[in-house]
């Protein structure tokens, strides 16, 4: 196994998340009880964490069992196969695409537990092999190479958006869609374009933000979860831009496209596991926050807030959302 391979996801996860804990290596093997020699060796990249060192670091850095799942993601046959695609990628095969996923919905989840912060050297690192594999792969499995490396990027792009590197963010975004548009995805193309005007929310430009929804919209073949979600970023818009109208009537037809999402749950792709029920309640909640209804926002946001699923609850980017129901308490 070398530091190249795209599953070195561990190590710089690790050392990450011990630097926002302000734990040195040193610490974190006393505090295991492990020899320091063996966890500088894992969090290097040199060996594989046991279960049961990968178990110890995930309570001591309270990961709730995300650090033990990236561990045991993939096997030391997966490993081998990736470190082989890295050296071969024109010789990609259906099962190191299959091992490359399951890598990166571990980091998805993971994120949801300990934050951004810690979570981007790893995959950022990971990021330039797989789109390596993907621009190489050739035969039969490129065409889902392709996906996942769009996947990939976009991930990053919004980790980069959750610290509010949003120029490196916009360039992220630009490069899964055109990955997006190469692998016939048209679901990850119009993510990576709603994603733009998620930058432009945080940044108040809301015509931007307004663009961005209706260019995901009219991305033919998209997934109905992408568009009951770009639906609720152009009411929110529209609604900071005072057409009230025009954001009531897209409240209503994304309320049609989330019972339609429910239905379609079955088909839904792997970065849209987050868009549950809760989570549009969270984005009906902004919309009228937007238009001055501030009782209806703070009891969106409040409801919304308390039924997410239990491993988001903490999770970061709650943070902008519990503002939001501050500023509707105080409002109404």
């Amino acid at each position: 196994m070398n530091d190249s391979t795209p599953d070195q996801s561990f190590g710089p996860t690790v050392r990450a998340a011990l630097a926002e804990h302000g734990i040195s290596v040193r610490e974190l093997a006393r505090r295991v009880h492990y020899d320091h020699a063996y966890v500088s060796r894992v969090l290097a990249g040199k060996q594989r964490p046991s279960a049961d060192l990968a178990s110890r670091i995930d309570n001591t850095l309270d990961a709730g069992g995300a650090l033990s799942t990236i561990a045991a993601t993939l096997t030391p046959d997966d490993t081998d196969r990736l470190a082989h695609s890295s050296i071969y990628p024109s010789r990609v095969d259906a099962e190191t695409v299959s091992a490359l996923a399951d890598v990166l919905a571990a980091q998805r989840r993971l994120e949801d537990v300990i934050g951004p912060r810690a979570v981007l050297p790893g995959t950022r690192a990971q990021l330039a092999t797989v789109t390596r594999l993907a621009k190489e792969a050739r035969g039969p499995h490129r065409e889902n190479m392709v996906s996942v490396a769009a996947q990939w990027t976009q991930f990053t792009g919004w980790l980069s958006v959750a610290l509010r590197r949003d120029r490196d963010a916009l360039t992220l975004f630009d490069q899964a869609e055109e990955l997006a548009d190469e692998g016939g995805d048209a679901t990850m193309a119009a993510t990576a374009t709603s994603f733009r005007g998620y930058i432009a929310w945080q940044q108040e430009r809301y015509p931007a933000m307004l663009r961005a929804a209706q260019g995901s919209l009219h991305t033919s073949g998209a997934h109905v979860a992408q568009h009951a979600f770009d639906t609720l970023q152009a009411a929110q818009a529209l609604g900071a831009l005072g057409e009230r109208d025009a954001a009531r009537r897209r409240l209503d037809e994304a309320a049609v496209l989330t019972e339609e999402t429910e239905r379609q749950r079955d088909t839904a792709r792997p970065w849209h596991y987050y868009y549950t029920r809760p989570f549009f309640l969270l984005q009906v909640g902004i919309a009228y926050l937007n238009l001055g209804d501030y009782a209806e926002a703070a009891d969106y946001l409040s409801d919304a807030l308390n039924r997410l699923p239990e491993d988001q609850h903490e999770a970061d980017w709650t943070g902008e959302y519990r503002d939001a129901l501050a500023a509707a308490t105080e409002g109404r």
